[in-house]
């Protein structure tokens, strides 16, 4: 994609619903306090338009929770949490892990 073509795609107007969403973590506080006994391995991944997905990694399988706020929002939300986050490279894009 091309500099002036991604520039006209982010000027397009937004949908009214991610314009003005609610930040609130809450949500994430919850997921959080549930997993946490039961892992302490967590991903941090976004859609680059302001929605985050953070997984937790369990014995019998993934939980996830999607919450409106970037990536770097949300590692500065688990750190503040107690979490130990790092950036992950992979070959399809930069993933953050999270451990407590």
């Amino acid at each position: 994609m091309t500099l002036n073509r991604y520039l006209l795609h982010s000027q397009l107007p937004q949908p009214i619903r991610f314009k003005d969403v609610n930040t609130n973590l809450d949500l994430l506080q919850d997921f959080l306090d549930k997993y946490t006994p039961l892992t302490n391995k967590f991903t941090i991944d976004d859609d680059h338009v302001g929605r985050g997905v953070v997984c937790a990694f369990l014995d019998e399988g993934l939980e996830g929770v999607m919450v409106y706020a970037k990536k770097d929002k949300i590692k500065e939300f688990m750190t503040l949490q107690g979490f130990k986050c790092t950036l992950q490279e992979s070959n399809l894009k930069p993933l953050i892990q999270c451990q407590k």
